[in-house]
């Protein structure tokens, strides 16, 4: 080994015989870390020229030693770095967690305290229509401040009027409920009870409805169970609508209590408030009605079904590229796409049907027909406007089929049907509010509608662009002369209460007397409006049999006449 030289440091003579040799190294230093330097020190050195020599590699053996604890020291903190800021994040945030867990509880166990003998007395009711156990209702009106909120304005002065208590399958609580359940998973759902005003929450199960008819007054002990009322509800997930849920509630529990009713106040005490509630409650019976009608109309809507495993295949535009080049999924897209074809020439078919109605029909039934028409109409424009149908037929575009032509003369043949529809239903609407008095007033004050209605079927005849045709005039105008008749009828008889046989003669002479009247005047406003054709220039003039229109009203007086 080549000694240790260096310009600062005396450098020993060498030997006589010019040789070095190893001097036992453990004479010379003690020190164990200058023995692994392994210094060589030529023979003939004496002790004193061999101290430099010595300081300098305990010098180095200290630099060493210093060198790789810093080294060591350096690497452990790279290697603990991370790990330990991740750690700190981790801990920061389970303390914030239980915290807020804590809060949370605590919150909880505040809005417990703030239930009362109304607020349980309401649970047991409430969990008695639902058939499960009260802690099970005060649970859940216990997950949310704003459930109290709604039942403590159900309780005040000037409140609200109602409250839904909702039951179904729903998210499991949130961390702000005080009882959440970290272990459960996100995506499993559980049965709970809420609290809602019903414009927040989509219900589709059995609900509760709790309201009071009185908001003037508070809501306490003494008075809860004389003020409160209870309804259920149960809007059924296999209804299509929930149209069925509302004509349960109006007639079922609304229409038989207000038949019921004998609180009226001050309107019992006079003829004309006696009137006034005898036309409230034949509002809510046209309206229930309505709701029935409506229920027959979305029955009709058109449902198309569309496979899983097709839709997952052309929901987005490059899988529709990649589709179209295989033909075995291709022809599964086509066959449903000619089902859908074939669900709509079943409609469209219908649409032109001759239909076969009663003798006793009245003018109505046209806004009822046109309507349902509309509501199924409505259901395949808005199936062809969907992005499954747009999907599935660009797929078959794309691929050339030869189905696409058929299609899209069914397009154009909705199209038409449906404009068509819509306009006749418009103008139908229109003429409603002059068709109702025949529906709902006595003969002898019909009379002062006709020159109305008489007027807005011509305006209908002369702007529509479907329903100004003679057939369809014809037709709406016998639709009036039968409700006439059946009105006439009605009147005559009480409402089919009493025979004209067991009446005073002098009564029913008068009853026949507005009828005829009654008849002339409905004949002369039809006369009016055949000749008004130059208040209407440009329009098509008024062609309709009159035989047809007033054959049926011309022997209905005859036999009047020969009663008189």
């Amino acid at each position: 080994m080549k000694p240790i030289e260096d310009p600062g440091i005396p450098q020993p003579q060498r030997g006589a015989s010019g040789t070095s040799i190893r001097v036992g190294m453990s004479t010379l230093f003690t020190d164990k870390s200058q023995l692994k330097l392994g210094t060589s020190i030529r023979m003939g050195t004496t002790f004193d020229e061999a101290a430099p020599v010595m300081r300098f590699s305990k010098m180095i053996a200290f630099q060493s030693r210093t060198t790789l604890t810093r080294a060591s020291m350096k690497g452990s903190r790279l290697k603990s770095k991370t790990p330990t800021r991740h750690s700190t994040y981790a801990l920061m945030m389970q303390e914030n967690y239980r915290e807020r867990m804590a809060k949370a509880r605590s919150a909880r166990m505040n809005r417990k305290g703030c239930l009362y003998a109304v607020h349980r007395f309401i649970f047991d009711v409430v969990s008695f229509h639902f058939n499960i156990d009260p802690q099970v209702v005060e649970d859940g009106v216990c997950d949310a401040q704003l459930h109290i909120l709604l039942l403590d304005s159900l309780f005040s002065v000037g409140g609200r009027q109602a409250v839904l208590f909702i039951y179904q399958e729903m998210e499991n609580p949130p961390l702000e409920s005080g009882r959440f359940n970290p272990l459960l998973p996100k995506d499993q759902k559980m049965k709970r009870v809420v609290v809602s005003d019903g414009g927040d929450i989509e219900t589709c199960g059995p609900s509760v409805v709790v309201y009071r008819t009185n908001c003037n007054i508070s809501i306490d002990t003494k008075n809860m169970s004389e003020e409160l009322y209870f309804r259920s509800v149960d809007l059924d997930s296999s209804y299509n609508n929930p149209v069925p849920g509302l004509i349960d509630i109006f007639s079922m529990s609304i229409k038989d209590r207000l038949r019921c009713s004998t609180h009226w106040g001050e309107l019992k005490e006079s003829e004309q408030g006696k009137a006034t509630v005898a036309t409230f409650l034949e509002c809510v019976d046209i309206f229930v009605e309505f709701l029935q009608v409506t229920e027959v109309d979305l029955e009709g809507s058109m449902i198309f079904s569309v496979p899983d495993d097709l839709w997952t295949a052309l929901s987005t535009p490059q899988q529709i590229n990649k589709t179209i080049n295989e033909p075995e999924i291709m022809e599964k897209v086509e066959n449903v796409v000619q089902q859908w074809g074939q669900l709509i020439e079943k409609a469209l078919t219908k649409d032109m049907e001759i239909r076969r109605e009663k003798d006793t029909i009245g003018p109505l039934a046209c806004l009822i027909y046109w309507r349902r028409l509309l509501a199924m109409n409505s259901s395949i424009v808005e199936h062809l406007k969907s992005v499954k149908c747009k999907n599935f037929i660009l797929a078959l575009q794309l691929s050339k089929s030869k189905y696409i032509k058929k299609w899209t003369t069914l397009e154009n043949m909705v199209t038409n049907v449906n404009n068509e529809v819509e306009d006749n239903v418009k103008y139908l609407y229109a003429l409603e509010k002059y068709l109702d008095p025949l529906y709902h007033t006595e003969p002898n004050a019909i009379d002062r509608y006709m020159p109305c209605l008489m007027y807005c079927i011509r305006m209908v005849y002369s702007t529509s662009r479907y329903f100004n045709t003679n057939d369809r005039l014809t037709g709406l105008l016998v639709k009036v002369t039968n409700q006439l008749i059946t009105a006439c009828q009605g009147y005559l008889t009480n409402n089919g209460t009493v025979s004209i046989w067991s009446q005073a003669k002098k009564e029913v002479l008068r009853k026949i007397k507005v009828c005829v009247g009654l008849h002339r005047k409905y004949a002369d406003c039809f006369h009016q409006m055949k000749d008004a054709d130059k208040e209407f220039p440009g329009a098509a003039p008024v062609d309709c049999s009159e035989v047809y229109i007033f054959g049926k009203l011309g022997a209905f007086q005859t036999r009047l006449e020969r009663i008189d």
